[in-house]
């Protein structure tokens, strides 16, 4: 749901300079990349020609699974294999369907999404706001140049790697379950650190820590990083907890 990425159909989402070069890559720059506003960090691109498909659930997991590999970490194997076939379940709902699996005939994915919430849903208000405010940000949709694009992508990135580390101190900080996991490995870790065992365990690759897309090597980098993230994430969360949605306020 960030940056009203959520059920936004035809668009290729960009946040990065590597997502702007691939999007680009789909029709060789022949689309339209558009801004639903400065607070909204995120451009969205348009391809020229047919309007993208909606994607296959089996793609999506392989894509998921693949990402997840690529940085450094992978699916328990019994919750891959039922990922994996309840994907296959939703494909095959094609055959039925006239190769639809989530929309009916004429229906966007928005409205698909909320046909399904029920109202008894806890979370249904919540959907039903963001789907309010999904549809009053893409009314006032603005087309950018190719140049104007290039302009806002670096500021866009920046954006979206501040709120990547804010997810991740709210998810560590809130869920209960998150939070008590995070909370014995850090202490695991600084015991590593203390005894001088945390350095051997990444040379021989026993622990392996990434951080931006990179491999951290040296153990007091880790132990700094990991300084600065309990440091920064009572603060993000007690910063988000305080926020308040003013379309759920107006409903109450």
């Amino acid at each position: 749901m960030g940056n009203y990425i959520f059920l936004s159909d035809g668009y290729v989402p960009v946040q990065t300079g590597t997502a702007f070069y691939r999007a680009l890559q789909l029709d060789g720059g022949k689309g339209t990349f558009h801004t639903l506003g400065s607070d909204v960090h995120c451009l969205f691109y348009k391809p020229a020609g047919e309007e993208l498909a909606m994607p296959d659930p089996k793609d999506c997991f392989y894509a998921l699974a693949d990402h997840t590999a690529m940085t450094g970490r992978r699916f328990e194997v019994g919750y891959a294999a039922a990922f994996e076939a309840f994907t296959e379940v939703l494909e095959s709902r094609k055959e039925g369907l006239g190769g639809a699996w989530f929309t009916a005939p004429g229906e966007s994915s928005k409205e698909a999404f909320m046909r399904r919430v029920k109202r008894s849903d806890p979370a249904y208000d919540i959907y039903a706001a963001y789907a309010a405010e999904h549809t009053e940000k893409w009314a006032g949709a603005k087309a950018l140049s190719m140049a104007e694009a290039m302009a806002e992508m670096p500021e866009v990135e920046r954006k979206y790697n501040l709120e990547c580390e804010e997810y991740d101190n709210v998810i560590f900080g809130v869920s209960d379950e998150f939070a008590a996991a995070a909370k014995l490995e850090q202490e695991q870790l600084a015991k590593l650190a203390d005894t001088g065992s945390l350095q051997p365990q990444l040379d021989n690759g026993s622990l392996v820590a990434i951080a931006n897309a990179a491999k951290v090597t040296e153990a007091d980098a880790l132990s700094k990083s990991i300084e600065k993230f309990e440091a920064g994430r009572d603060k993000a969360v007690d910063s988000v907890m305080a926020t308040k949605l003013p379309a759920l306020d107006k409903k109450k």
